[in-house]
């Protein structure tokens, strides 16, 4: 009779005691129980269950997004429904192993695996069905689906689109559950504020329905907060129609001095501090990199109001211009995450950090300059580096800080910098980082929240950090529904004491 390998646990059973004298975890028998179990709880499919004894698992299937930061979970399981992933946290919590969601695998820091050795990773990639009512324009997206998956189906069965980032790589079940944020948010709001309901999968297994009037606090948090409250097997967003014609522009200015970078760049929050009365169809993004800053965007509607904006008027000094009209939403959408994968990292050392820039804390031209001065003349470690400015308001602000766990409502941009290496990140590429973010906080960061998606284990309070004033009924109810914090990262909230 064949024996599966995987369950030949002896062979690995050097590894395995060591991992479990670390783990606090009785040795090769505890394993083996945990090991069948998870088997088990995907119905004993040999390919959705993935071994960390097994021959390839780290380059196969645990697949570092951050090469920086490593972690070894002792299982990656592939369910196809939620029966199998509430089996699978059942079986995990029961063995007492953590257990986190994985979408597109994108985090900055790699968050899907726990930032620890040994937890549960329940891969969603199967799980990634998008169904649109085109009557109602209500779609139902699997929690595996990714924005390409998303924008794509949209697209085919009715036209439709909804806010939700740039790159076509994230999945949607970590980029909705902090914000999801992103080019059409100042139209249309963040896309956990077209998530009307929700199938969520809690720390005992449990299958529940959750939305604003049901299960509601459980809804709350998980918008905003939602990797430390469970794993979201199916998603419900109203959506919208797609724009007849979409505009992209850039706008560059090359300089070597970084005096005109800065003033260049001020231009850029002098039309954001106009929030209130800027046209909720246009959407900017900066990024600086060695001597060249570069606005570049969108407008959701015709030329002949684009050009209303006077844009080439505003950035007069910029050098190269770049404007494309009557451009189809798929044109835009193509463009969008061609140009997005093209400047992330992935798959690489890298070293990053951000800051949540309210419309309160816009920083003064005197910081502006020492932020460019910082950036243009310091040594980061590596010659390739950038700087991330996304710019927000317009809907955002419709909503108030205390409607979901997300707190960033009066968000005028995220600013965050990034230095990749082709080594492991040495210590001068992180303070070239971390001081770039203190100069444009003009060093009171105490001041100044973060958006979770741009975490940074460095980051002394990142709980408070994340979620600022909604954080003291996070924790409420992270004891109620996760009171052994199962939904587990140091990051994460965790339940109130």
């Amino acid at each position: 009779m064949h024996i599966p390998m995987r369950h030949l646990v002896s062979r690995a059973l050097p590894f395995l005691l060591a991992w479990n004298s670390v783990q606090g975890h009785p040795a090769a028998n505890s394993i083996d129980s945990l090991n069948r179990c998870l088997e088990k709880s995907i119905d004993n499919q040999d390919a959705l269950a993935q071994f960390s004894f097994e021959p390839g698992f780290y380059d196969r299937d645990v697949n570092l997004y951050n090469l920086n930061v490593n972690y070894t979970p002792v299982a990656i399981l592939y369910p196809r429904n939620a029966k199998q992933v509430s089996a699978a946290v059942s079986c995990a919590a029961k063995h007492g192993r953590k257990v986190q969601a994985r979408g597109g695998g994108h985090d900055l820091t790699n968050k899907a695996l726990g930032h620890a050795d040994g937890i549960v990773v329940i891969d969603l990639r199967k799980m990634k069905t998008v169904k649109l009512d085109p009557t109602s324009g209500i779609a139902s997206v699997g929690g595996g689906a990714t924005l390409s998956d998303i924008s794509r189906a949209l697209h085919s069965q009715g036209r439709r689109q909804m806010p939700h980032g740039a790159s076509a790589s994230v999945g949607i079940g970590g980029h909705a559950t902090i914000g999801g944020l992103g080019m059409h948010s100042r139209l249309y709001g963040a896309a956990l504020d077209v998530w009307s309901e929700t199938e969520v999968v809690l720390a005992n297994g449990t299958i529940i329905r959750a939305s604003e009037s049901k299960n509601s606090d459980v809804f709350w948090a998980l918008r905003g907060a939602g990797a430390s409250f469970g794993i979201v097997t199916e998603f419900t967003f109203q959506t919208y129609s797609e724009p007849q014609e979409v505009v992209n522009f850039q706008f560059t200015l090359t300089s070597k001095d970084s005096s005109q970078l800065a003033d260049f760049f001020k231009i850029g929050q002098e039309i954001m501090r106009g929030d209130k009365s800027l046209d909720r169809r246009f959407s900017t993004t900066a990024v600086v990199q060695k001597d060249i800053l570069t606005f570049s965007g969108a407008f959701f509607g015709p030329a002949d109001d684009y050009l209303e904006l006077n844009l080439k008027q505003r950035f007069a000094g910029a050098q190269n211009v770049t404007e494309t009209f009557k451009l189809t939403w798929t044109e835009h959408l193509e463009r969008l995450f061609e140009a997005t994968e093209a400047l992330f990292p992935h798959q690489e050392y890298f070293d990053s950090l951000g800051t949540a820039i309210d419309f309160a804390t816009l920083p003064t031209n005197d910081t502006i300059d020492r932020l460019f001065q910082h950036l243009q003349t310091q040594d980061p470690g590596s010659d390739e580096w950038f700087g991330l400015l996304d710019y927000y308001g317009g809907a955002l602000r419709d909503v108030e800080t205390s409607a979901t766990a997300f707190p960033h409502r009066d968000l005028a941009y995220l600013f965050a910098v990034y230095v990749v290496t082709q080594q492991p990140t040495k210590r001068k590429s992180n303070e070239y980082v971390d001081r770039a973010i203190l100069e444009i906080q003009d060093h009171t960061p105490e001041r100044y929240l973060n958006y979770a998606g741009y975490g940074n284990l460095r980051t002394p309070t990142p709980q408070q950090t994340y979620w600022g004033p909604n954080l003291q009924r996070l924790e409420r109810i992270k004891s109620v529904v996760d009171g052994k914090d199962v939904f587990s990262t140091p990051d994460g909230v965790k339940p109130s004491r």
